[in-house]
């Protein structure tokens, strides 16, 4: 059960997706850093619905590329988008 405590915990660290409320002790903690890439797979789980949202709404190119970053930014609680704000 400390597994799926630590997989919670790291999911909850690097996104905004609400998660049960895990007590951080250390046996629940002790495995979330081998959690963080899923964490970035559910981050881009999202991120594929995107353009399947967009693609019968037949919303054009404007609406698909200017929605990426907001989807991302609702995600991953703005973590993410350091990179793309030069």
């Amino acid at each position: 059960m400390n597994i799926l405590r630590s997989v919670i915990i790291a999911i909850s660290t690097y996104s905004s997706i609400p998660m049960p409320q895990i007590k951080w002790a250390e046996d629940s903690t002790r495995y979330a850093l081998c959690f963080f890439p899923i964490t970035g797979g559910v981050i881009a789980g999202v991120m594929l619905l995107w353009p399947w949202l967009c693609t019968p709404l037949d919303s054009g190119a404007f609406i698909f590329a200017g929605g990426a970053p907001i989807v991302l930014q609702l995600v991953s609680a703005g973590l993410h988008m350091d990179g793309t704000c030069c």
